[in-house]
């Protein structure tokens, strides 16, 4: 595939028509007439000729020429490949400059040399497109800059210094807009500018005193009348102000806290879009970071903002409008398919997406469309046409402003100029450049049709949908006219529809929306009515939908979200009508919402080495030592990717082992974060603890968690609890190395507390898991953190039977991996002890017994599906009871934590039949699989008794043979 981020160089026509033929040779004259006679001598007959082709689509050349032939012979000599540096070659021409009237005049013939260069090789396809617009920002850059450095050495002498009030001195900081700000200028272009400077003050050590205000004005005013004025020897850029805060009627220059104010107090969605490319020009320092850190704050937003949306497309209206009205069609900037278009579909993901990626926050459109190629947010086939299209519009532009050096976009009517311009990109006539021009628009207004066009065309085009709108927003609701709204719609029970959407309207009709979250519900209803109405069902699915809607009611982005795409809404009816479970979290967490928009992550979750790199990836932005962002990042990781494995799961694209494997690897990867971000923290606080090798601030090490239970077993459920064991190996009498030093173990204890907290604490994302220790030795009431030869002394020494079962699924997950060879050494001595089996299937059936009276079903019409018998507490006792009693003898039987592989390896050792293994592996995954459906339906565990049957007789059979000797 070709990269169409290096754009190709256009060549001039090998064969240029009669007609520019003939023009070529009347310019040539005009510059001959006007040449010294030994000027023109410099050239070969070659490149006399290649003069004439270039100058016969360029009135502007000839202009520029026929007045400074030494600039054509410059043309020339001059070195093509390397950029120059105009800011020191216009330093140079500035050095002796005294008055004002030789800066005017020297900017001016700096300006007409540096781009009469840049157009003669654009237009000998010297240069490339990207070439050539980096070369005139670069040129705009340094007259900017040149000019502001001139006028405030000039301004001081009369009135001083400006400084701040602690006597710091101020300087104006100038920001480029639009394609300045982006580096991506034209060759005839205006350029647009913002003045602000750091704090108010006022100057000194001038012969007069004034405000920094009046200065920096002052500075201001001289600034845009030295390059916008047209003298003698024309303009250097037009300059426009109009973009400032309250534009023409605003200050020309803000001291940077009126700049914050008005923007974070009146500042309009436009004035967001304008400030995406705004760059400092000035060198950098800490002044201009804060302005830029001002911007980023007023452009980029914390969340998701679909209202970035409706606001392009009202600007794009107006345009459309504007183009209507002055016959615009012929743009290549402002027509269909046009520049603004691409700009447009770029920055719409920017303003929506730019404060969570901050891949997205560039000025360049070019990088910015690679940025959402490589993001994933666009395919590469529709990168690739838009930056088709970017490039062969930029130099359609630049061949239209370079016939006459005019500000201009529109294609021109007189045949000469559209030979010109067909010549300059390379085609013999106006016909070809045409279809090939329409070609590329056709291909932007598509694309841009298909992301920014509105959810109003729709319901325009439907007059149920229009109905339904009205009835939506009127004080009366009449459910009449609702009830055969629904029925045209396809409603199977129209009635019930009628009141879920009653019911809906009331409690949404409390909340304080605003008028624009009204608009945008009035219009989301319908659409959504519409898509569900057929569906089974469609009244409950509407009542899980409101709940979302409730939540979001106040919040317009996420109304936004899902008005904008229809992606996002069809996910949420599939999603809400298959779980309430889902519409809960959804209703909790909005956040989730933006997960709907990609249906291939939604449903294909990342493997276990994926998520850790996605998990990594989340945090890359977040300072660790900004706990409530760390916190609610890891909350909001934790939502998405649980939502993606529920969804995976409800459409069958993750089998039910794969649903418990996902959820688990999901906790251990959060718990792995949080035990790093724990260590960090107490490391920073009391140093490294004492005997521990290895270690260092960002090196964790010395510590386990010990997975037991679901997590442990890999059998992880929706909302499941985390059962876990903390170990450490520091030396017991050691002391940590900080200044605030503390002993061994109790660095130990809080780093395991600080672990629970991270995990547990409740915020407004909610709580990660819920973390259950009371597995440690001597449970609640010993240390939350065990030394590994104390763990080992207890579990050989102590510990009770039904502790040595729930070692069975214990398991290192997080933590220092070289204590893992410790752990398993531990757990194997535990498992492998000789035992008297009699003994031990009475303790194994007596503790079973205890369980079911306390938290077996009460009546004989239900069955709970782990804990009455039959059920997956039986199929568990039983496995931990074969590894307990022939572990010694069969080593194999420690392999594994999960009960499926290791009743595969009690099968091969013999213990039970084939046939007993395989129905018990099939009915505890059918138990689990059922157990996962009754989450997603926020259902109990508990089933009725009828259900189930085969399976729970096939448990209770292969119960009773085995404890029955």
């Amino acid at each position: 595939m070709q990269d169409q981020t290096i754009p190709s160089l256009w060549k001039l026509a090998a064969q240029l028509p009669p007609s520019l033929v003939e023009s070529g040779m009347k310019s040539w004259q005009r510059i001959n007439d006007s040449a010294d006679r030994q000027t023109l001598t410099a050239l070969t007959p070659s490149q006399e000729a290649e003069t004439r082709r270039r100058i016969a689509v360029s009135d502007y050349l000839t202009e520029v020429f026929a007045a400074r032939p030494d600039y054509l012979i410059e043309c020339w000599q001059r070195d093509v490949i390397n950029k120059p540096d105009y800011q020191q070659l216009l330093a140079d021409k500035l050095t002796n400059v005294s008055t004002e009237a030789e800066l005017l005049s020297v900017l001016r013939l700096f300006r007409n040399q540096e781009m009469s260069h840049i157009v003669w090789l654009d237009i000998g396809g010297e240069l490339d497109v990207r070439q050539v617009v980096a070369r005139v920002s670069a040129l705009a850059e340094a007259a900017i800059l040149g000019a502001l450095n001139w006028w405030h050495s000039y301004l001081q002498a009369e009135w001083g210094t400006p400084v701040d009030d602690d006597g710091v001195p101020q300087q104006l900081y100038v920001l480029g807009m639009g394609k300045l700000g982006g580096g991506e200028l034209n060759v005839s272009s205006d350029i647009d500018l913002i003045f602000a400077y750091p704090d108010q003050g006022k100057t000194i050590n001038g012969r007069r005193t004034v405000a920094n205000e009046q200065y920096f004005t002052k500075l201001g005013q001289k600034l845009v009348s030295s390059l916008n004025a047209r003298t003698a020897d024309g303009f250097v850029f037009r300059v426009d102000m109009r973009l400032r805060p309250y534009g023409d009627s605003g200050r020309l220059a803000s001291n940077f806290d009126a700049f914050q104010e008005y923007y974070f107090r009146v500042g309009r969605e436009w004035e967001r879009y304008a400030l995406i490319k705004a760059k400092v020009l000035n060198p950098p320092d800490e002044q201009s970071a804060r302005l830029e850190k001002i911007i980023r704050s007023f452009v980029y937003r914390r969340y998701v903002d679909f209202s970035a949306v409706e606001s392009l497309r009202q600007m794009k209206g107006l345009i459309n409008r504007e183009v209507r009205r002055k016959g615009l069609k012929n743009n290549v900037k402002l027509g269909p398919g046009g520049i603004r278009e691409i700009e447009f579909i770029g920055q719409v993901f920017q303003l929506i997406r730019g404060g969570q990626v901050d891949e997205l926050q560039t000025r360049s459109l070019i990088r910015l469309l690679d940025e959402l190629r490589s993001q994933d947010f666009l395919p590469d086939i529709v990168v690739d046409e838009l930056l088709g299209a970017y490039w062969f519009l930029r130099k359609a532009e630049h061949a239209i402003q370079e016939i006459r050096d005019e500000q201009t976009q529109a294609l021109p009517t007189a045949e000469l100029d559209q030979l010109r311009i067909a010549a300059m990109l390379g085609f013999e006539d106006w016909s070809d450049f045409v279809i090939a021009l329409e070609g590329h628009r056709a291909k932007v207004h598509h694309h841009f049709h298909q992301l920014i066009a509105s959810p109003d065309d729709e319901i325009e085009e439907d007059k149920n949908l229009q109905a339904i709108m009205g009835l939506w927003q009127s004080e009366h609701w009449d459910e009449e006219e609702a009830l055969g709204l629904f029925e045209c719609l396809g409603c199977q029970a129209p009635s019930k529809l009628v009141e879920a959407v009653t019911h809906i309207k009331g409690r949404l009709h409390h909340k304080p929306v605003g008028e624009r979250g009204a608009l945008c519900l009035a219009k989301l209803i319908p659409v959504l009515l519409k898509q569900l109405a057929p569906e089974d069902n469609a009244a409950q699915t509407f009542l899980r939908i409101g709940q979302v809607l409730e939540t979001i009611a106040l919040r317009t982005a996420y109304i936004e979200l899902l008005l904008e795409n229809q992606t996002a809404q069809k996910q949420l009816i599939r999603l809400c009508t298959a779980s309430p479970w889902i519409a809960d979290q959804l209703s909790h967490y909005p956040i989730l919402l933006d997960e709907l928009l990609d249906t291939e992550r939604l449903y294909h979750p990342p493997n276990q080495v994926e998520l850790k790199q996605e998990l990594r990836e989340h945090l890359l932005r977040i300072e660790p030592s900004d706990t409530e962002r760390f916190l609610d990042a890891l909350r909001q990781f934790k939502w998405a990717h649980t939502l993606r494995v529920a969804a995976s799961d409800l459409v069958g694209t993750l089998p039910i082992m794969k649903v418990s494997d996902q959820l688990t690897y999901l906790a251990e990867a959060l718990l792995d974060v949080a035990y790093r971000q724990a260590w960090r923290e107490l490391t920073e606080k009391f140093g490294l603890p004492d005997g521990v090798e290895g270690a260092s601030a960002e090196v964790a090490k010395g510590f386990a968690i010990i997975a037991y239970g679901k997590l442990g077993g890999l059998e992880l459920g929706y909302g499941s609890d985390l059962d876990l064991v903390f170990l450490h190996a520091g030396s017991s009498q050691g002391m940590t190395s900080g200044p605030r030093s503390i002993p061994n173990h109790t660095f130990f204890i809080r780093l395991g507390q600080k672990i629970i907290q991270i995990m547990g604490v409740r915020t407004l994302t909610g709580v990660l898991y819920e973390i259950d220790t009371r597995l440690r030795p001597s449970g609640s009431s010993g240390l939350l953190v065990t030394h590994l030869e104390g763990f080992r002394k207890y579990q050989l020494e102590q510990a009770w039977t039904w502790e040595h079962q729930a070692i069975v699924r214990a398991r290192f997950v997080a933590g220092d991996e070289a204590l893992i060879d410790d752990f398993l050494a531990i757990r194997q001595d535990v498992l492998q002890r000789q035992r008297d089996k009699s003994q031990l299937g009475r303790e194994v059936q007596d503790m079973r017994q205890k369980m079911m009276d306390n938290l077996g079903s009460k009546s004989k019409d239900e069955f709970h599906l782990k804990q009455d018998r039959g059920g997956m507490a039986d199929l568990e006792f039983i496995v931990q009871y074969h590894v307990l009693a022939y572990a010694a003898e069969h080593p194999a039987l420690l392999e594994y934590t999960d009960n499926i592989r290791i009743l595969d390896a009690i099968g091969e050792a013999g213990l039970l039949g084939v046939d007993e293994v395989l129905v018990l592996q099939n009915a505890y995954r059918h138990y689990r699989n059922h157990g996962h459906r009754l989450a997603l339906q926020n259902q109990s565990s508990t089933v009725d008794a009828e259900k189930f049957m085969d399976e729970r007789a096939v448990v209770e059979a292969v119960w009773n043979n085995v404890f029955s000797h």
